[in-house]
């Protein structure tokens, strides 16, 4: 916090204790009466006002002063601070995702390439650009200008490959120095989206904490957030990967847009398959596009030996029963014109391979009893075509990383990873991010809103329910107390059926008092429903935090003396002041909350993103809900004081009914009421309520295909033990673009 907000949020505090002390001192001197001992009387209560004012004002300013230090230490740090920080980051969050990926286990494929063609590098020299898995880092630090693009086959490693070069880098890494950072392509439109600025959003998604304005910006110059600062002074190297995952029609326009905005002197990866960039460098028809001098080289299929060997090492090793069983098969391997020797030849088809064939401990059986025996790898030479093997590899591995739950289990977990698989690629136009806060397009959102109108009303009933309990116990429908005016404002309708009936069966008229209640309650929570817009973000919240706004003060003011003009023409000046500056200072303070990024120094986890915008949500009811209950109370309050005082004692005391009763009738209306537009307020600042919403309708259905209610754990779950999704920040991927458009677009009949 800079120090001019640190004195507007004392301003703010100031502003808000003041005026809840003036509205103490005008009740104590009002209910004083006359006389000295009600002089007294009121001196000591202007007295406790003025020592409990001044115990929040001093907590206020230390609570304040802590909060700015606190930022002022988290945006102290000068820019090579943070992007040290930031190396430590990302270096953690890759090595877990190294671990979870199983790129060691049992040992590294051995991934080797060779310069490309000529035509895929006009520009730069291919000398001394051949190398093996951890000669990656070696490479790249030879190539002119640090310009490096990497060609291949699908599954042959490219990704694989990035994220070794990215951990090299890493360690080789000085102080102060770019820190290499994989940006998946497929999320970039760059029709609609410049590549800077594209690339910042991706870092401030992934990494809130550069979100945060940069240090050392001139005071009064529009603020530049980290990830804009480090990219502009180049200290991120880009790793961009899977141009080939953009649209078709795009790729040319993408590969400019790198061009412009990374020219040459500047370093960056690029990766793609080769036969799309191909069809970009050679167009049918129109100019040709490259990567300006970039060096280019072409990874190579695994040799058929070192296939062989990793997958009898992962069996078990040579001489070893289960390793055994791939005798035939690695005896067709060594065949490059068959189908295996065609498919296994690439990391992600032995990763597939070995998932389907090589159980890993602790992957049995639930059932108890013997256990069945190992999967035979002979079935892959069943297929003579290499199509049909890589097409069963990917309907089989599935199934296979969830065999060691129960079948029922095994098949909601398919038919919910189908579904996502649907989602990105039909519903969101193939993209590749599993984004939690994007979840509402997956249901219509008439059944959303339905839904969101069921939850608002429970509310609604619950009250309304309470209310109505509570007269049928007390049978006292006439005492002029604070329940007696919460149950007038609720049940209205209670009152006009009473005096219908003359009192005839007033719990035939609370009968029907409740239903109509209820139903009138339906249509308003249809009508608070249809303000949720159910529409996808860009990017969830991870706090709530108020900012000072000129604006929200002349509005909440403005507002609160209007309402308090029309209190004064009926209760008087002083009780119209009070209530337009109390109510006014409540609105402006509601008005300045907004949502912000945290201030986090590492990658956020997608559970931990959704529960700090989970509790942004719950923040946001708890305190427009609080609001609401004491602006009611106070709205209902104050005339009914200011009415009171006109009569002598006892007539005038605290437990007065004339104050008592029209309190409770603001009361019961703000719990009535501003829960529920608290809701609508926190579903439209956050994605959490929306995407709870979604999981709650998708979880419900009973036709079609359905999402766990604990998504989250459900998500967590394929990535690091079934080895189905990536993880990349806050978001989950497929482990492989193939693998998820074949589960979007497999035929009924192939679906399990």
């Amino acid at each position: 916090m800079q120090m001019g907000e640190h004195r507007k949020g004392i301003a703010a505090a100031a502003a808000i204790i003041g005026t809840a002390a003036l509205a103490w001192a005008g009740w104590a001197l009002g209910a004083s009466g006359t006389g000295a001992k009600s002089v007294e009387n009121a001196v000591n209560l202007v007295s406790a006002a003025v020592g409990l004012v001044v115990g929040l004002a001093s907590f206020a300013v230390s609570w304040l002063g802590y909060r700015a230090d606190r930022r002022q230490h988290a945006s102290g740090l000068p820019l090579a601070g943070i992007v040290d920080e930031f190396a430590v980051a990302v270096r953690a969050q890759w090595e877990a995702e190294a671990r979870t990926r199983r790129l060691n286990d049992p040992y590294p494929l051995p991934v080797s390439w060779a310069p490309a063609e000529p035509a895929y590098r006009p520009d730069a020299d291919a000398s001394a650009l051949s190398g093996t898995d951890a000669d990656i880092t070696d490479v790249f630090d030879r190539v002119p200008g640090g310009r490096l693009l990497v060609l291949g086959e699908p599954g042959a490693g490219k990704t694989m490959l990035l994220v070794r070069l990215l951990l090299g880098l890493i360690e080789r890494r000085a102080p102060g120095l770019p820190v290499p950072v994989i940006f998946p392509l497929a999320s970039w439109d760059p029709s609609q989206q410049d590549l800077v600025d594209w690339l910042a959003g991706r870092l401030t998604t992934d990494h809130p904490a550069l979100a945060l304005p940069a240090p050392g910006q001139d005071q009064g110059a529009p603020a530049v957030s980290r990830a804009r600062a480090l990219l502009d002074r180049r200290l991120l190297l880009p790793l961009l990967d899977g141009f080939d995952e953009l649209p078709r029609h795009l790729r040319a326009a993408a590969l400019d847009a790198i061009n412009q905005a990374l020219p040459p002197g500047h370093p960056l990866v690029l990766t793609s398959r080769l036969a799309e960039y191909d069809a970009v460098l050679t167009p049918a028809f129109g100019v040709p596009a490259h990567l300006n001098g970039a060096a280019a080289i072409t990874l190579r299929p695994l040799a058929a030996s070192d296939a062989a060997a990793y997958l009898v090492r992962d069996a078990g090793g040579r001489g070893s029963p289960s390793a055994a069983r791939w005798r035939l098969v690695l005896d067709q391997l060594a065949d490059e014109d068959s189908p295996v020797g065609q498919v296994l030849r690439t990391p992600l088809m032995l990763f597939l391979a070995r998932t389907i064939y090589n159980p890993r401990p602790g992957a049995g059986p639930l059932a108890p009893g013997p256990a069945p025996g190992l999967p035979a790898p002979d079935t892959l030479l069943r297929f003579e075509d290499p199509a049909a093997l890589r097409t069963h590899l990917f309907d089989a591995f599935v199934p296979a990383a969830y065999r060691d739950v129960t079948p029922e289990r095994a098949t909601q977990a398919e038919d919910a990873l189908t579904l996502l698989a649907e989602h990105l690629d039909h519903g969101l136009g193939g993209a590749v991010d599993i984004e939690w806060w994007r979840l509402s397009a997956l249901a219509p959102k008439a059944g959303l809103r339905r839904k969101a109108a069921a939850l608002l009303w429970l509310w609604f009933a619950l009250i309304t329910l309470a209310c109505a309990a509570y007269v049928y116990v007390h049978r006292n429908l006439e005492a002029p107390h604070l329940t007696s005016g919460m149950t007038v404002s609720i049940l209205l309708p209670f009152v006009f059926l009473l005096k219908a009936t003359h009192f005839q069966d007033p719990w035939l008229s609370l009968l029907q008092a409740t239903l109509l209640t209820l139903a009138l309650e339906i249509a308003v929570a249809r009508l608070l429903a249809a303000m949720i817009r159910f529409r996808p973000r860009q990017a969830p919240v991870t706090a709530m935090a108020w900012t000072w706004r000129w604006r929200a003060v002349a509005v909440g003011i403005s507002s609160g003396l209007g309402v308090g003009i029309l209190v004064a023409n009926g209760f008087g000046w002083f009780g119209g002041v009070v209530w337009g500056f109390g109510a006014g200072i409540v609105l402006w303070s509601l008005s300045g909350w907004g949502v912000v990024p945290a201030d986090l120094s590492a990658a956020v986890h997608a559970t931990a993103l959704m529960e700090q915008d989970r509790r942004v949500f719950w923040r946001f009811v708890l305190v427009i809900s609080a609001a609401g209950a004491a602006l009611g109370t106070l709205l209902g309050m104050v005339p009914g004081f200011l009415r009171a005082l006109t009569f002598p004692p006892p007539y005038n005391t605290l437990d007065s009914a004339y104050l008592l009763f029209p309190a409770g009738i603001g009361l019961g209306l703000a719990l009535l009421f501003s829960p529920t537009l608290a809701l609508v307020v926190a579903f439209r600042r956050t994605a959490w309520g929306e995407a709870a919403v979604t999981r709650f309708y998708l979880a419900g259905r009973r036709n079609g295909r359905r999402l766990p209610r604990d998504l989250m754990a459900f998500l967590a779950d394929a990535h690091e033990h079934r080895g189905v999704l990536r993880q990349i920040g806050p978001v989950y991927q497929f482990r492989h673009i193939d693998l998820q458009r074949r589960l979007a677009n497999r035929r009924p009949a192939a679906r399990r």
